[in-house]
């Protein structure tokens, strides 16, 4: 199932706990630096029970005007890189919104963490394959 514009992928992520533990296991440009992929594997259903069966969704980010991280790392991480493991990429939350035209994705993680994209429209699935017909993977 695709999943189109902001009101659909704000449907999504609430029908999904605002993806709140799930894991941001990809992020990369697409489409030779045009659009953005981010990948988040659920590993929770919205009322924080686990789930057994594997989810991952996808969304693409189309025409993105910026990208705004914060790494939100300290001391102590910034020192022992090999100490960090999948509690890094755990996600607290994960918002849609709008900005005019544009879209605006906002990922948080507990502490200072964040990701901010702004582009200029979105796309969502569950599979590559789905995708395809709506971008270069």
């Amino acid at each position: 199932m695709i999943f189109t514009g902001a009101k659909e992928l704000r449907d999504v992520l609430s029908s999904h706990g605002q993806l709140s533990e799930s894991l941001m296991t990809g992020f990369c440009l697409v489409n030779n630096g045009f659009s953005a992929l981010i990948e988040f594997e659920i590993i929770v259903d919205a009322s924080g029970r686990p789930i057994t069966e594997e989810r991952t969704l996808r969304i693409v980010l189309v025409g993105v005007a910026e990208i705004v991280m914060h790494g939100g790392l300290n001391d102590h991480i910034k020192a022992n890189p090999g100490a960090v493991n999948w509690g890094l990429s755990e996600v607290a939350l994960v918002e849609v919104s709008t900005e005019g035209a544009d879209t605006v994705l906002l990922c948080q993680w507990e502490g200072s963490r964040s990701l901010r994209i702004q582009c200029g429209s979105a796309v969502a699935a569950w599979s590559r394959e789905e995708l395809r017909p709506h971008v270069d993977l």
